[in-house]
């Protein structure tokens, strides 16, 4: 059994991101470097897999609905946990530095 099979494409999840933020297929596009009709056709997509409307599309605007928002929140804070665990890499890529992992009282004491 595959883990997180449930779990969208990663640019699903930044595009959903970027157009409930926005409030726009056309400016998420314009932000991610992606046409606006590839943005909204990932966003049917995803739509698609979690299995209900996650916009209302009124006019060139879109508005989350009640699931968007509560999957807004939970996307939000997934890619969030996703950008600091990349800088708490940021150590690592310094050739010069050394960096030791220990519990906080040997760390004090040391």
């Amino acid at each position: 059994m595959r883990r997180y099979r449930n779990v969208p494409p990663l640019q699903f999840l930044q595009g959903f991101e970027a157009a409930s933020r926005l409030g726009s297929f056309s400016k998420a596009a314009e932000e991610l470097g992606l046409s606006q009709s590839a943005v909204s056709h990932e966003m049917r997509l995803l739509e698609e897999r979690v299995g209900q409307p996650l916009f209302l599309r009124v006019g060139r605007k879109v508005q989350l609905t009640d699931a968007g928002r509560v999957y807004q929140r939970s996307v939000r804070q997934a890619l969030d946990d996703l950008d600091a665990a990349q800088q708490r890499l940021e150590p690592f890529r310094r050739a010069s530095s050394v960096v030791i992992y220990a519990p906080r009282d040997f760390g004090r004491r040391w």
